[in-house]
């Protein structure tokens, strides 16, 4: 579905490249292998961490993902520009209703800036964790185009 999206939209279609990996180890293969060759100036990961939950408890799978963040961040510091969203589990309700995202203390040493997503009573919205910006916090709308800032945010 997002792949058709990014087709509709004029001039993106053409130099855009999706790719679907399955597996942890087909992910650290990829990265080391391939994506630190590629000619990228902007990569999305949707879902960065999402192999690595499903591993998490094996042998070497914190070594993995943090080889495969640093793959990462050698790219950035190379001149592309990286985003990466990640899943979250939360905790049950009346007992640890904090959201936290698996592998979260690996990705804060490979990121210099994390986001976080969200929804309360007023929409949709994206706030600073690090570096720490106190009160800031931006509503949107997702529409077909993209997304919709609310309350003049970007604009």
């Amino acid at each position: 579905m997002y792949q058709e999206r990014i087709a509709r939209l004029e001039g993106l279609s053409s130099s855009v490249y999706f790719l679907d990996i399955y597996s942890f180890d087909d992910l650290l293969d990829f990265t080391v292998s391939s994506l630190y060759y590629l000619p990228v100036d902007y990569l999305f990961i949707d879902s960065v961490n999402s192999l690595y939950r499903v591993n998490a408890y094996e042998e070497s799978s914190i070594e993995k993902f943090g080889l495969i963040l640093g793959f990462l961040r050698l790219k950035s510091v190379g001149g592309s520009i990286i985003y990466a969203s990640a899943q979250v589990r939360a905790g049950y309700e009346g007992v640890d209703e904090e959201v936290t995202a698996s592998g979260m203390n690996i990705m804060d040493y490979w990121f210099d800036t994390v986001f976080r997503l969200g929804r309360d009573e007023k929409g949709r919205f994206i706030e600073p964790v690090k570096p720490v910006v106190s009160g800031d916090r931006w509503y949107f709308e997702i529409v077909d185009r993209g997304v919709d800032w609310l309350d003049g945010c970007f604009v």
